[in-house]
């Protein structure tokens, strides 16, 4: 049996579309696999990872709050100095310290941790979620109703971290009125 084999001529017409489709997926393809341009390293801590150092009683540990006095005043993460933005160059901080900056958003303190990333501190970071994020993982945790018996074991855990920082965990459907306050440490 002899196979027939038909010559195809493929002409590929690339359009200014086409072009900007292709580039397009390059540069997304490069995004994917290219390093952060501003760390080398993950430049964040998450609430739960943050509380477990403060339970743990990390040396050299500073937390910068860099939110306003009144913001710091009506609630502030326990052993935090509150400092704004501006008001960092003046800091004196060691080069040894884990140094962890929190805001009401996130992009001041990766602006801060950026900016002390950049004059050698090697063990800088920024609170992810800042202190709503803190407020929402560590402070008051949330079990969900239809939460699986492993997320329930797991809750118990996130009881215990809440309420050494005075939180109030809450099981989904209380509608308990948050306090903020301070037992723990």
């Amino acid at each position: 049996m002899v196979g027939i084999y038909r010559k195809v001529d493929f002409k590929l017409k690339l359009t200014s579309n086409k072009v900007f489709a292709i580039i397009a997926i390059l540069l997304a393809a490069f995004a994917l696999i290219a390093e952060n341009p501003f760390s080398s390293k993950q430049s964040f801590i998450t609430p739960e990872q943050f509380a477990d150092s403060l339970i743990a009683r990390k040396q050299n540990l500073k937390i910068i709050d860099l939110r306003s006095a009144e913001g710091f005043r009506k609630y502030h993460i326990p052993t935090s100095s509150n400092i704004n933005l501006p008001g960092l160059g003046s800091v004196s901080l060691s080069k040894n310290d884990m140094i962890v900056f929190y805001s009401g958003r996130d992009n001041d303190s990766k602006t801060a941790q950026y900016e002390f990333e950049k004059k050698g501190f090697k063990n800088v970071y920024f609170l992810k979620g800042g202190i709503d994020g803190w407020m929402n993982k560590v402070i008051f945790p949330v079990l969900l109703q239809n939460a699986s018996e492993t997320e329930k074991k797991e809750f118990e855990k996130l009881e215990r971290r809440s309420m050494y920082f005075g939180g109030q965990p809450e099981r989904e459907g209380d509608n308990t009125k948050k306090v903020y306050r301070r037992e723990g440490c």
